[in-house]
């Protein structure tokens, strides 16, 4: 999976959670150079992708920190700890609304055209 910052650099990771990135670094300054990445401005507008497919889309999230665990081998796995993420929701195709207004009339939903 990548996280596709709001500059348009992606940073690797191996997991998104609601409120945590986390990636596996090879070393401290491949740590530190993810960690100097995660600017206000770079946080403001974020992808997760997975492949070509967009996970989820975020907003305005809010860093609340970084932990940094030491492996045995000397690699680092890192959580990126953040809140206050707004859910963007994805344009949806004109066949996807036609899609979800046929759905509409189904459920007997009064549909405007």
């Amino acid at each position: 999976m990548k996280l596709i910052l709001k500059d348009g650099s992606d940073v690797e990771i191996v997991q998104y959670t609601s409120n945590s990135f986390v990636v596996a670094c090879a070393d401290k300054e491949e740590f530190d150079l993810i960690w100097d990445r995660m600017t206000t401005e770079n946080l403001s507008r974020v992808d997760v992708k997975d492949g070509d497919a967009t996970v989820v889309s975020l907003e305005n999230i809010m860093f609340d920190g970084v932990q940094a665990i030491y492996n045995t081998d000397r690699t680092i796995t890192g959580y990126i700890y953040f809140h206050g993420q707004e859910y963007v929701t994805p344009a949806l195709s004109e066949e996807d609304m036609e899609y979800a207004e046929v759905g509409r009339i189904l459920l007997g939903e009064e549909v405007s055209r």
